[in-house]
């Protein structure tokens, strides 16, 4: 059994992943930005932002309504529980 893997976490979670969008929920939550729609038009601007979640300067933003369908998925989750 090996102790160490060299494969990096970026390999092994796809680019569109779900997953990654749980990076612009912790700016939300650090910040305390209202809305997924006022977020994603902070992130249209904020480089510290785009850096954070992995955008490209000159990539598009998600839709707000990406956070929505998702957020349904990611609490039925194992591990996921509302509070």
């Amino acid at each position: 059994m090996e102790l160490f893997s060299y494969i990096s976490i970026e390999e092994r979670v796809a680019e569109r992943h779900r997953l990654r969008l749980i990076r612009a929920l912790l700016l939300q939550a650090f910040y305390s930005i209202r809305s997924e729609r006022q977020l994603m038009e902070q992130m249209a601007f904020n480089l510290l932002y785009r850096w954070f979640v992995e955008l490209g300067p000159d990539e598009r933003v998600w839709d707000a309504s990406t956070f929505s369908k998702n957020r349904d998925w990611l609490f039925e989750a194992d591990g996921g529980h509302r509070v």
